[in-house]
C-alpha cells in the first residue's frame, strides 16, 4: 500500500483544530503525497503537517464505511464509518501492520467518492456496490 496509488484526493471541507479547512487537496504519485493545497485556512494544515517527521507523506490506509445508519457530517469527524464513505489516510500505520513510521496521521473522508480496486467497483458515487 505504501508504494502504490497515484492521483488526487479533494476534500470539500474538514474540521481541524476548531477551524474549517476547505478544498484540501492531496496529490499522490506511487503512494507518496507530492503536494497539497487548500482553498481556505491552508495555514492550519501547514502547521499541523509541517511539524511532523518520518513517513508523514505516505499513504497509510484506505477504508470504506459500512454503517448504514451513519449520517455523514461533511466535516470528516465521524464520516469514515458511514456506508459508502471512502477515507484515505497518510502517515503512521505501523500499528495496523504497515511500514510507515512517523509521528503524524490524518485522513480525509469522501462522501461522494468512487473506488475501484483490481477492476472491481467497490463504491460508486458514495454508494456501496458490494
Amino acid at each position: 500500500m505504501e508504494t502504490v496509488g497515484s492521483g488526487k484526493v479533494v476534500s470539500d471541507r474538514l474540521a481541524l483544530w476548531g477551524t474549517i479547512v476547505e478544498g484540501l487537496t492531496w496529490n499522490f504519485e506511487n503512494g507518496k503525497m507530492i503536494s497539497y493545497s487548500a482553498t481556505s485556512n491552508q495555514e492550519v494544515f501547514d502547521e499541523f503537517y509541517g511539524g511532523a517527521s518520518g513517513d508523514k507523506d505516505k499513504i497509510a490506509h484506505i477504508t470504506i464505511g459500512v454503517n448504514p445508519a451513519g449520517v455523514p457530517t461533511g466535516l470528516g469527524l465521524t464520516d469514515a464509518i458511514c456506508a459508502g464513505v471512502v477515507s484515505i489516510g497518510i502517515g503512521r500505520n505501523i500499528e495496523s501492520g504497515g511500514k510507515n513510521e512517523t509521528n503524524f496521521s490524518w485522513s480525509i473522508s469522501l462522501t461522494d467518492a468512487s473506488l475501484v480496486a483490481d477492476g472491481v467497483t467497490l463504491v460508486e458515487n458514495g454508494k456501496l456496490k458490494v
